[in-house]
């Protein structure tokens, strides 16, 4: 598994599940950066998926094969929130955090809406597998859902219901 992304001056890669490095200068190899001691990682702390928290693309979320999610602030070099996945069945499919809020989809179809600061949560159902779940970047309250098994779906987070579910036409 390979990610890359882009922010201003600073390129991300991820060349293996628990392998995760930054270059904040790229005109200068060395001063590529390790997220986390490989020393200190354990088996099944491998990275599923991740996502920018804030416009200023400072802080990212990641989530792991062990089912935690964790926020990284790259202002202080560290990870600053750790959590544990309680909801749901299977692998951690996605994760997606605004402001406070974080956003978490496992591959049963459980989503979990919570607050970093705060006791509210609730879950969703996406009604069967899921494999993908997107945030609108154009408006937070709404996300996509979606698998081979499970048609597109579309839910406000403020209503907490679905607004759109496609059919599968043939």
């Amino acid at each position: 598994v390979s990610f890359r992304f882009i922010r201003q001056n600073v390129t991300f890669f991820k060349f293996s599940l628990s392998d995760f490095k930054y270059n904040s200068n790229p005109k200068k190899k060395q001063h590529i950066k390790q997220l986390q001691n490989i020393k200190e990682l354990t088996k099944g702390q491998g990275i599923t998926c991740m996502n920018w928290i804030d416009k200023e693309q400072t802080k990212f979320i990641v989530g792991r094969q062990n089912r935690t999610v964790q926020t990284y602030d790259l202002l202080s070099e560290e990870f600053t929130d750790t959590r544990d996945i309680d909801f749901g069945e299977g692998k951690l499919q996605s994760v997606s955090a605004f402001g406070e809020t974080i956003i978490g989809a496992v591959e049963s179809g459980i989503i979990k809406v919570w607050k970093s600061d705060s006791p509210e949560e609730f879950l969703l159902d996406a009604g069967g597998p899921i494999e993908k779940m997107k945030r609108c970047p154009y408006d937070t309250s709404i996300i996509a859902t979606g698998g081979k098994e499970n048609d597109l779906k579309l839910w406000d987070l403020e209503k907490k219901e679905t607004i759109f579910h496609a059919k599968n036409v043939p």
